[in-house]
């Protein structure tokens, strides 16, 4: 290792002492990006906050004068060349009704209800292939729709599961 290595391993290190001194006495003031794992304090601080296991935001973990969250849709409203609201995605395009995710060499991308795919090519066992610009997804027919209340309902049913809001 060159001594110029050296000493930017040797600064990287400091700095990053640093920071953990300084987050180990102002947890409070650490910006909500960084995961509070990793903020000495704050993790502690979340105790049975962070005991949930698959929703982001449970309705349980409201504190007292909270409201739950209220769904709102993605899914912009395409009116035709007379003003009237249409029914339906243009041609070529699709709103996904169930999830479905492809490994990439980056990782893994999903695409969710209420996402807009467009098509690429019908494959000869009856599957799509779509894109969201990100990636290619192979999705059968029942996991994509044109109507729009179709994949509205798609979309709020999928957020109340997510964020355990459904009534039962």
């Amino acid at each position: 290792m060159s001594t110029r290595n050296f000493f930017i391993v040797l600064a990287v290190l400091g700095g990053a002492f640093f920071l953990y001194g300084w987050m180990k006495q102002n947890p409070e003031a650490v910006p909500d990006f960084i995961p509070a794992a990793l903020v000495p304090g704050k993790s502690e601080a979340l105790g049975e906050a962070m005991a949930y296991s698959d929703a982001n935001y449970p309705y349980e973990a409201l504190g007292p004068g909270q409201k739950p969250p209220v769904f709102t849709s993605r899914i912009r409203q395409a009116f035709g060349p007379d003003g009237e609201p249409l029914s339906e995605i243009p041609p070529g395009y699709f709103y996904v009704t169930e999830r479905s995710s492809v490994q990439t060499r980056h990782g893994v991308i999903a695409i969710v209800p209420g996402d807009t795919v467009k098509l690429l090519d019908r494959r000869k066992d009856g599957r799509l292939r779509v894109t969201n610009d990100l990636a290619d997804f192979l999705v059968k027919e029942s996991q994509v729709t044109r109507d729009v209340q179709v994949a509205r309902m798609a979309e709020q049913q999928d957020w109340a599961r997510r964020y355990r809001i459904a009534r039962r």
